[in-house]
């Protein structure tokens, strides 16, 4: 799962981005999302993810508000191809990272597929 090359790592990635780009595309945070992407998968009990979330440059969207809206999307969602352990807001952290206007920190992550 830490080789970035693996089959593993590939098919794992596109579920979490894809799940992620559906929930965050359905969010209030929508009209400035761009796209999700997979940077790092490591095992911690379950998967421990790192994930860059993109956002228009010109966003006025805090960290906060994507964190906020992503956990209410996980908790509200009826279809749960993504599963984050409970409770899910000390399992999901949204941080800036200068140009780039957020990363997302998932921690015993669960894709059902």
């Amino acid at each position: 799962m830490d080789d970035p090359k693996s089959e593993l790592f590939g098919e794992t990635a596109r579920s979490i981005e894809s799940a992620l780009n559906e929930l965050l595309g359905n969010s209030n945070v929508k009209k400035d999302f761009k796209s999700v992407r997979v940077r790092s998968l490591g095992p911690n009990n379950s998967v421990r993810t790192i994930i860059e979330v993109h956002f228009d440059p010109r966003t006025t969207y805090t960290s906060r508000d994507v964190q906020r809206a992503l956990l209410q999307q996980v908790k509200q969602s009826r279809k749960k191809s993504i599963v984050v352990k409970k409770p899910e807001q000390d399992n999901i952290k949204i941080v800036n990272f200068g140009k780039l206007i957020s990363a997302l920190i998932v921690r015993d992550l669960y894709t059902s597929s």
